[in-house]
């Protein structure tokens, strides 16, 4: 039964660990909302976004479940199954979106890891790359497990960074400056909220995708996709919020008050043990964005029937060849420093993604309703595990 449960928490936090990305290791993302816009839209923006993308992540594996698929392209034919055409167009699409979506900001992260340990622990960037993409194919070498297991730890170990830096500075803390954040509210709240939730749905490409990839044989009922979902959700509330708190040191200007615990979180980031945490965190990032890349790149390569054939007779031969081609396209990106690319790229693809995933979630209330009425026809409960029972289908409809 544990074991059961880890492999389906695992799922969530494939998701958590390789959507969490530079903004969120850094408190960037969030300090940068907080200081402009006040405390309504930093808590509000990750409550609800996280909120919508575990309903867009229920969406996935909901339907990677019932019809046994565990690639985009699996679940967008399910979706759109009652357009052929449009259904070709929107694969297309995604293919376009999540591979320059996810390229640039893997690159993105490499190149603050291999920044990180050089100013932390002196490490070259050629050793830090080189240790990073091997890490990245042994974790993918050996299963889907190893990633779900690794995933789990990832998240375990921001979550106790975090929450490390938190008990070191709390001592100082004073009510003062806790009342000069609650005071901090912006008017402009719901406009904000909107925003951040556009930015939000659009930066969990990667994230919903690779937890897709590593789901197969670990979400088997209903009640495991609404865990896996919620070992999401939960730690996007809960760590965005403490982030933001803890790096809002970095700017205490915005109070006009001298903040004892702000102040002593400021001076421990500056400390060496802060450096190593902040280290740790962007590492974490890196591993979960690499391996959830490359998961998901075999996956989809996997659609195809040649695909198939590879996976079932050259399973890490394939991953190996996947994983060194991905991580040569992203090693020069990383190197060459791909900011603008970003700044163009992510903002293009997010753009093109937030209708993608609207569309996707109202046309899968209708594929899985589908599938559900054929399952319940049978004399089966669809919330149970039906992963035997497709096979049949399937086989039935090809006689």
């Amino acid at each position: 039964m544990k074991k059961r449960l880890g492999e389906v928490l695992g799922v969530g936090s494939v998701c958590f660990s390789t959507h969490v990305g530079p903004g969120f290791a850094s408190g960037t993302m969030c300090l940068i909302y907080l200081v402009e816009n006040g405390w309504t839209a930093f808590i509000l923006g990750p409550l609800i976004g996280a909120g919508v993308a575990g309903i867009i992540l229920y969406a996935h594996l909901e339907t990677g479940r019932l019809y046994n698929v565990y690639d985009y392209k699996g679940v967008s034919d399910v979706w759109m199954d009652w357009n052929k055409p449009l259904q070709k167009i929107i694969a297309v699409a995604r293919d376009i979106v999540w591979v320059g979506f996810t390229l640039t900001v893997t690159a993105s992260l490499m190149a603050i890891m291999q920044t990180v340990c050089m100013d932390v622990w002196g490490i070259p960037n050629l050793a830090s790359g080189v240790f990073y993409v091997g890490l990245v194919i042994i974790l993918c070498l050996f299963g889907d497990k190893l990633v779900r297991d690794s995933g789990n730890f990832i998240v375990a170990g921001i979550i106790v960074i975090i929450l490390f830096i938190v008990v070191i500075c709390w001592p100082q803390a004073s009510p003062q400056g806790f009342e000069v954040i609650t005071n901090f509210v912006s008017y402009r709240a719901p406009i904000l909220v909107a925003y951040y939730l556009y930015l939000y749905i659009g930066n969990c490409t990667s994230g919903i995708y690779a937890a897709l990839a590593a789901s197969e044989g670990a979400i088997k009922t209903r009640k495991d996709v609404i865990v896996a979902c919620l070992s999401f959700v939960i730690p996007v509330v809960v760590l965005n919020s403490l982030v933001a708190v803890i790096f809002l040191a970095g700017m205490p200007e915005i109070s006009g008050q001298d903040i004892p615990f702000l102040w002593a979180i400021s001076n421990f980031s500056n400390s060496t043990a802060g450096a190593v945490c902040y280290g740790l965190l962007v590492i974490f990032a890196v591993i979960g964005t690499g391996v959830g890349f490359c998961q998901t790149i075999f996956k989809r390569l996997c659609n195809f029937s040649w695909g198939k054939k590879l996976e079932k007779e050259h399973y890490k031969l394939t991953m190996t060849i996947v994983c060194l081609i991905t991580m040569l396209v992203v090693t020069p990106l990383a190197g060459l420093g791909v900011y603008t690319l970003i700044s163009v790229g992510i903002s293009a693809c997010m753009n093109f993604q937030v209708p993608l995933y609207i569309f996707g979630v109202i046309t899968a209330v209708y594929a899985v309703s589908k599938q559900c009425r054929k399952l319940r026809a049978k004399g089966i409960n669809p919330a149970g595990d039906v992963t035997e029972t497709y096979g049949a289908m399937i086989q039935e409809q090809s006689e």
